[in-house]
């Protein structure tokens, strides 16, 4: 078995640095830790455990991934000599059953296939499901036969997953289809759903719901109190979506639920007898803008003028919530008159409202206006705030003037919407801001603005066809030589830019090798990037 490692390493693997499969890179260090526990009897129990924990869709890109070439070692993860196979009496033996399980020959998956087939073990049964997909009909046909006699609801959960995650192929659809009418056979609906529908496999319980619900197996209480409760949002939101179609007037009873879910499909569908005017007064100030964006579409078919409501609301003395709820349905439903609530809104203690204040302003009042108001917002202590503040001004067209006083902040947060404002005008404002942010004393700001120089002198200098007015080119001009750019790059800015440069002499072979350097590579270089 020595002979299917390189060098991963199952210690690095297991503690910490992959516990999702998410990339065919993980996928391919997951099989070489797997072979290298097997092969040296190191870590054994925490590779079981990690495997334990993989769901379906990682269990089949182990399988891809172990047996595709590598150009990087000139071989598969899963290749080379293997040792004798046996019936698996150990952990050690079970783990080297499972990595002969994944290799690229057919005959030792074969093999390892017939001695999994007497290992009492939920690894066993995930290993011989995946190999129950196999491409090789003799390894195929032992797995799927192993794989049914093991087919319980003790045994079902590792099985299911498999299958479902690899229900694209031809062959884990009809494996599926069987497994289910299987489990149909032994078992009542009622103890199927007891037992899955409470799996912690994911794919598992949400399969679960379904079947169980096709079956009938779901009165519309049982609906009801998933669709309030349950822990997984698919579930919450497909009880409620099933509830409404088998029984809308039980949607009542979820129109105050926790979830989200739940409530939107409630408002949604729920009869307008069975709507009153309370709960609908509580949905319209819903902490979700999707349910209070419903729940006023419900009131204007009543009747109900929307934005008188939301001001009177407004004049009393609303929480936050609420204040958020009245500032973003007069966004959408009021008018100017509103323009000097929603600017007053700007000063408010709450983050929440503040936020929802600028939405209002932009969508009420005119550019103008809404730069006027929103401009101080830049330098607020909240940087949530000044990068709301930023991207609305930025769609209101404020000029780069307005980013004064953020650039003299002393929030990095605020100098940086400054330099993302002033770098929506384009042009030589562009060059301006990266120039100013390169000169920051926050080095993350700095390095921005230094990308941004590099991108410009790479992709926009020859195509930078504003005039460059002569306040402009003085400011640049100081702000060059702090900028911390090389020698080279500085000398291609002032040319650009027309900036006299005294003392200093273009360094031909800049000290700069980084791969963004603008030397022009040689003709051997260009031959090996194609």
């Amino acid at each position: 078995m020595r002979g299917l490692v390189d060098s991963s390493s199952i210690t690095a693997v297991v503690h910490g640095t992959l516990r999702h499969v998410t990339s065919t890179d993980d996928a391919r260090a997951l099989a070489r830790a797997v072979v290298e526990a097997a092969a040296n009897g190191s870590e054994q129990e925490a590779a079981e455990l990690l495997l334990d924990g993989l769901d379906g869709r990682a269990w089949l890109a182990l399988d891809q991934a172990a047996r595709a070439f590598d150009w990087r070692t000139g071989r598969a993860p899963v290749s080379g000599p293997v040792p004798s196979l046996g019936i698996a009496r150990t952990g050690a033996e079970l783990l080297t059953l499972i990595a002969a399980s994944l290799h690229v020959d057919g005959r030792i998956r074969q093999r390892a296939v017939e001695a999994l087939a007497s290992v009492d073990a939920p690894l066993a049964a995930s290993a011989l499901t995946v190999r129950a997909l196999d491409h090789v009909a003799q390894v195929r046909g032992p797995a799927l036969e192993a794989t049914f006699a093991r087919l319980d609801l003790a045994h079902a959960e590792p099985i299911l997953e498999i299958l479902i995650a690899g229900r694209e192929r031809d062959s884990a659809r009809r494996m599926l289809a069987s497994a289910i009418e299987s489990l149909g056979r032994r078992y009542s609906v009622a103890e199927i759903a007891a037992r899955l529908t409470v799996s912690p496999r994911r794919g598992v319980r949400r399969w679960a719901f379904t079947f169980v619900h096709r079956e009938d197996g779901m009165t519309a209480d049982d609906l009801a109190e998933a669709a309030r409760s349950n822990g997984d949002q698919w579930v919450r939101a497909s009880c409620a979506e099933w509830l409404s179609h088998t029984n809308p007037e039980r949607l009542g009873a979820l129109l105050d639920a926790t979830s989200v879910e739940a409530r939107l499909i409630a408002i949604a569908r729920v009869p307008d007898a069975l709507l009153t005017a309370a709960a609908l007064d509580g949905l319209l100030v819903d902490r979700a803008a999707r349910v209070r964006e419903i729940a006023r579409t419900r009131a204007r078919r009543r009747g109900v003028d929307v934005a008188s409501h939301y001001r009177r609301l407004a004049a009393g003395e609303p929480t936050p919530r609420e204040l958020v709820a009245c500032l973003d349905g007069l966004a959408w439903s009021g008018d100017v008159q509103d323009i000097t609530f929603a600017v007053g809104a700007l000063s408010h203690g709450a983050v929440q409202v503040r936020a929802a204040a600028i939405s209002a302003v932009v969508a009420r009042a005119d550019s103008a206006t809404a730069v006027q108001a929103i401009g101080p917002c830049l330098v607020d202590p909240s940087a949530r705030i000044s990068s709301v503040a930023a991207r609305a001004l930025a769609r209101a067209g404020a000029a780069p003037e307005v980013a004064a006083n953020a650039w003299a902040s002393d929030l990095v947060s605020s100098r940086r919407v400054a330099w993302r404002l002033t770098r929506v005008s384009g042009g030589w404002n562009r060059v301006e801001a990266d120039l100013r942010a390169s000169c920051d004393r926050d080095a993350s700001l700095a390095g921005l603005g230094r990308a941004g120089v590099r991108n410009w002198l790479e992709t926009a200098a020859a195509t930078t066809w504003e005039p460059l007015s002569d306040v402009q080119r003085e400011r640049m001009a100081a702000l060059l030589p702090l900028s911390g750019l090389d020698e080279r790059r500085s000398a291609l800015l002032a040319f650009h830019a027309g900036i006299a440069r005294t003392g200093s002499t273009p360094d031909r072979h800049p000290a700069d090798s980084s791969p963004d350097s603008l030397r022009r590579p040689r003709w051997w270089q260009r031959l090996t990037r194609r």
